[in-house]
């Protein structure tokens, strides 16, 4: 296998595990969220209207496409790409069939990838590439009751900011990267860093991002081999957003049917 084929299959291991811990960190707030959530008032003047928790199915139907992404993206497992996503359950895991997958050097991060968890709510997934060389995009939303996506995004968001370096290893080969802080949104509810490795001569720079909007939380990797600009990333997460918003209807009492 060629240096830059290896790059690409290693960056596709990275992007596996940075989606088990978003998943994971939903899923550990999901069951927290449903235990603590407050009742609905009665009486009254009735409490404000949430959006309410859309169905797996809605989820798919809000993630991106590669028609949304035009250029050179085509849908890559496991996510289909096609608005259908991948999966009703909260995904787990630490293994991508080629053999053991782990990570060191940031212990928040760490926990969530060993955690697996059985989950709780939707997890819908797509997943891209740009050709051999990238970039790489994966989009995964998670759904919960409203407290579950507070605290969802707030474990995630709280393991990015703690990590300096993060050490990935798949078999043999290990690679490290270091986290920079970046914002991607002025929405308050995003947490954004810029990640950059090497590995055998070639540059690795991607992008983790994590925004609530409840009661969905999106989790955004981007990852690119050989450039180090952040405009192809930052122009996709906006439109992954708008979408979500759109066909979720976050602003109005409840999603679209689909």
């Amino acid at each position: 296998m060629s240096r830059r084929k290896r790059s690409r299959a290693f960056t596709s291991v990275f992007l596996l595990v940075v989606l088990t811990a978003a998943g994971c960190a939903s899923a550990s707030a999901g069951k927290t969220g449903s235990s603590s959530a407050p009742a609905p008032a009665s009486g009254g003047s009735g409490p404000s209207i949430s959006p309410s928790v859309p169905t797996g199915q809605q989820l798919g139907a809000a993630l991106l496409t590669a028609a949304d992404l035009g250029g050179n993206f085509v849908a890559t497992g496991p996510g289909s790409g096609n608005g259908s996503g991948s999966g009703g359950g909260t995904g787990g895991g630490g293994s991508s069939g080629g053999g053991a997958i782990s990570s060191s050097g940031c212990p928040a991060l760490d926990t969530l990838v060993g955690g697996g968890g059985s989950g709780l709510g939707n997890r819908q997934e797509a997943d891209f590439s740009a050709g051999a060389t990238g970039p790489f995009l994966d989009e995964v939303l998670v759904d919960g009751s409203p407290g579950a996506a507070d605290a969802g995004y707030a474990q995630l968001s709280s393991a990015l900011a703690s990590c300096k370096s993060w050490t990935v290893t798949s078999g043999d080969v290990s690679l490290t990267f270091g986290f920079t802080p970046i914002t991607f949104s002025s929405a308050p509810d995003t947490t954004a860093v810029r990640l950059d490795g090497a590995y055998q001569g070639f540059e690795l720079n991607g992008y983790i991002v994590c925004e609530e909007l409840s009661p969905v939380v999106l989790g955004y990797v981007f990852f690119q081999i050989g450039s180090g600009s952040s405009q192809v990333a930052y122009v996709d997460f906006s439109q992954a957003v708008a979408k979500v918003e759109q066909v979720l209807s976050l602003g109005t009492a409840s999603p679209v049917s689909v």
